[in-house]
């Protein structure tokens, strides 16, 4: 025989050794479980995943960061939102008129006149009572 063909040899029967002992051993270990976990512990198994699952669904529908909460805060976001937007184009039309009030004195004028009763000095004034 020559040196590589033993040494193949050697190599096929040590492969066939570890495979055996490693399915050997794989046997033993299945049959272990087997018998460890018997039907009554896999029921108490059973039971106790279905617990956590029950758990983590109610953890995700009730409570702190649930489902309900975060459809709460969505929803007051948009209403702040819709608030936000009202005051926003109160602000844009008070902007305005205060830049009218800079830049004339149109916007002074009638101001005086609305709510001060200003009347000029070419003008008449007429107070028409009602009679009722």
């Amino acid at each position: 025989m020559t040196k590589k063909r033993s040494i193949y040899v050697i190599y096929e029967h040590l492969e066939s050794f570890f495979n055996a002992v490693f399915v050997s051993a794989v046997v033993v270990q299945r049959s272990l479980i087997i018998n460890i976990v018997n039907a009554s512990t896999m029921k108490w198994l059973w039971l106790l995943m279905t617990v956590f699952i029950v758990a983590l669904q109610i953890r995700l529908w009730v409570g702190e960061g649930s489902y309900a909460q975060v459809w709460a805060l969505q929803k007051q976001i948009d209403e702040q939102i819709a608030s936000n937007q009202v005051l926003a184009d109160r602000n844009a039309l008070l902007d305005a008129e205060v830049l009218d009030l800079k830049s004339g004195n149109e916007a002074i004028e009638e101001r005086a006149r609305n709510h001060l009763g200003m009347i000029h000095k070419s003008e008449t004034f007429y107070l028409l009572i009602d009679n009722k």
